[in-house]
């Protein structure tokens, strides 16, 4: 699912993308829609993927099969992937809903993040070369306190200080302005 954003100039449009769009997809989600009993479980699993979208860096694939198998992709880091089995509940009325449920949280989103993370840690020879290159990639805020939490598992990763949020051009100036002019206030 893409959220597109609408102004006035077309050229914004394009140039404009989301802080956070993860998408959920997969088999289990197709499933879930076709198991509904009812027009309640649709408008849950509506929620469930606009929640969704809400909360991952915006290359994150959740890609959900009907048989449970998770696998958590994001193109900005290759081939590495994250897998991982949800049980699926057969008595329920919707099993593919309840699957899709363990998604509907910020922190079951940022497991499965940083478990991708973890992955990628762990399988590199160098992790401070992997740390430096994947370090420079423009993630969203949350998605890089996960990226700087898996790095700090490893004490051969050295870190810097700084974990990644950019001062804009406006806290410069004012952090500039406020030391030239601290002697006067």
């Amino acid at each position: 699912m893409n959220i597109t954003l609408n102004t006035k100039y077309e050229k914004l449009n394009t140039s404009r993308k989301p802080n956070f769009t993860a998408q959920l997809r997969g088999s289990a989600v197709r499933s879930a829609i076709k198991s509904a009993k009812d027009t309640f479980q649709l408008s849950e699993i509506s929620e469930i993927i606009d929640n969704i979208n809400k909360i991952g860096d915006t290359d994150t694939i959740i890609n959900c099969g009907h048989d449970g198998l998770v696998n958590v992709t994001n193109k900005k880091f290759g081939k590495a992937e994250f897998k991982t089995k949800i049980v699926k509940n057969e008595k329920s009325n919707n099993p593919f809903l309840e699957m899709l449920r363990n998604f509907n949280s910020n922190t079951n989103i940022q497991k499965y993040e940083l478990a991708l993370f973890d992955n990628i840690f762990s399988h590199s020879r160098n992790k401070q070369q992997v740390y430096n290159l994947y370090s420079t990639y423009s993630l969203n805020p949350r998605t890089r306190v996960l990226f700087e939490l898996s790095a700090s598992k490893y004490p051969e990763i050295k870190r810097s200080e700084d974990i990644g949020f950019d001062i804009t051009p406006l806290e410069q100036g004012k952090e500039t302005m406020l030391k030239h002019f601290s002697s006067i206030f």
